[in-house]
């Protein structure tokens, strides 16, 4: 067991070890006596016999000063005032967040609204064009009121040609040519160009009360508008070879799909009374 660090005496006197001896014996002087020659220090068995009060293994720690109460009233102020400049802080950061989600809302509402409305105006101008009208040339035509540019600026659709591309800087097709591309692919036998005389073939196929043909480039499709009985236009069915999948009837009116020497077709047909003779 090493010896103890501090030794007091029965006397009253505080005893700190100084120095060990080379055999291993603890040397002890008074606490207040800085230096001390080697030949007057004690060792423990000679402080024994004055009387071994109590030992220590460590240093007796200096009692500081007193702090005064005015000290302590000022931490504790420093320490509520840093609470608030934090509470402030996070305050001023929730007020922040919060009128930036009101803001966002506002314009989200605004938008909303603004697309409604936009909604709303383009539905009845769509309705408009959906209204058949007897004599007209054709009876439908929905561009009319709609044109298929303006739809375009509506929804965002970009409309790049493929043959605009340029090979350097390839640009991204639009969603309406990835879906026309492989058709357009598939179509080797078509012309690269149809003339308005061969559009003209197509209204002669069959017969009809009026039939009107055009032709759409950048789609390559032709719109056939008809107007003929249910008789005329089975004759029609026949001669085009009309997709019975993609046939619409809503009534007097008649929609469906063709192809025609590799071209598609989309046709839209109204149906008229046939005339009945007086009775004699």
């Amino acid at each position: 067991m090493s010896a103890p660090l501090v030794v007091n005496t029965t006397d009253g006197t505080c005893w700190t070890r100084r120095t060990v001896t080379r055999g291993g014996l603890a040397l002890y002087a008074p606490e207040g006596v800085c230096k001390c020659p080697e030949f007057v220090m004690a060792t423990l068995p000679e402080l024994a016999e004055h009387g071994i009060a109590g030992v220590a293994d460590a240093l007796p720690v200096p009692v500081g000063p007193e702090r005064s109460p005015l000290d302590q009233a000022l931490e504790d102020l420093t320490g509520v005032r840093l609470s608030l400049w934090e509470e402030e802080r996070a305050y001023e950061r929730l007020r922040v967040a919060l009128e930036s989600a009101r803001r966002g809302r506002r314009e989200s509402r605004a938008r909303v609204a603004e697309l409604e409305a936009q909604r709303a105006a383009l539905a009845t101008r769509l309705r408009a064009g959906q209204r058949w009208q007897q004599g007209r040339t054709p009876a439908l035509v929905t561009q009319d009121f709609v044109s298929q540019d303006e739809l375009r600026a509506i929804f965002g659709i970009p409309l790049t040609a493929p043959w605009d591309d340029r090979e350097d800087e390839p640009a991204e097709a639009d969603g309406i040519t990835r879906r026309i591309a492989p058709l357009q692919a598939l179509r080797e036998d078509a012309p690269a160009t149809l003339r308005a005389e061969d559009t003209a073939d197509i209204v002669t196929l069959a017969p009809a009360q009026h039939a009107d043909a055009s032709y759409d480039p950048a789609f390559q499709t032709i719109s056939l508008e008809l107007t003929a009985s249910r008789e005329q236009w089975a004759t029609w069915q026949k001669a085009l070879t009309v997709d019975l999948a993609r046939t619409t009837n809503r009534g007097r009116l008649v929609t469906s799909h063709a192809t025609w020497h590799g071209i598609h077709v989309v046709i839209r047909c109204w149906f008229v009374e046939p005339e009945t003779g007086g009775e004699s």
